[in-house]
């Protein structure tokens, strides 16, 4: 490959002899991208190699190069250089500078956020609120289909409809707590309602 190469004097020669013929230019990754952003007739292929470090250069034994380390690790965690990096270099909205042919084209990468997704939630958010609309219907029907004036033990109102099913609901609750307790209030007040019987006397003739 290297009888192949040659060295070109600036990066705007190299990435402009790409875009004109069979040419392809090999430099920095972080350059090539923000070329590749901003040129609608120029890629990057394959993945980074011989990739290389930055530091800053600092006096043998130096006091500050621990804190400098420090420094420089908390900026990579709290996402600091990456965020510069993407402010440079992956800048949103880039039109094209290219020769002409394919300027009606643009360079225009973003990244998704909330703004994006959005209506997604809207939507969850509408079939929700819907399904709530729908219950509370259903449950206006049943409790009106179950009113009966004529009947004593139906709910004369729609009050006392609604008071007979939340009783149900609280008494379904506590049978899931404590089914037992229930069993047993409920059979010792079935037996205290049963009427006394009274034993018929033999007729004397």
């Amino acid at each position: 490959m290297a009888p192949y190469m040659a060295n070109v004097p600036t990066t705007q020669q190299g990435v402009q002899k790409a875009k004109e013929g069979n040419y392809a230019f090999l430099w920095d990754a972080a350059l090539l991208n923000y070329y590749k952003n901003i040129h609608c007739d120029v890629m990057t292929v394959g993945g980074e190699f011989h990739k290389d470090g930055y530091g800053l250069g600092l006096r043998k034994g130096s006091p500050y190069t621990q804190e400098f380390s420090v420094a420089i690790l908390k900026l990579r965690q709290n996402g600091f250089i990456e965020n510069r990096i993407k402010k440079w270099y992956d800048k949103t909205k880039v039109t094209c500078i290219g020769n002409g042919q394919n300027n009606e084209k643009l360079a225009e990468y973003q990244e998704i956020d909330i703004s994006h997704i959005y209506g997604v939630f809207v939507l969850l958010l509408f079939a929700t609120g819907t399904s709530f609309l729908i219950l509370l219907i259903e449950w206006i029907i049943a409790l009106w289909q179950s009113i009966d004036p004529m009947d004593p033990d139906k709910p004369k109102t729609l009050f006392q409809a609604l008071k007979l099913m939340f009783a149900k609901f609280k008494l379904a609750r506590e049978l899931i707590k404590n089914p037992d307790s229930i069993a047993v209030s409920y059979t010792a007040s079935k037996s205290s309602k049963v009427p006394d019987k009274k034993l018929a006397s033999p007729i004397e003739c």
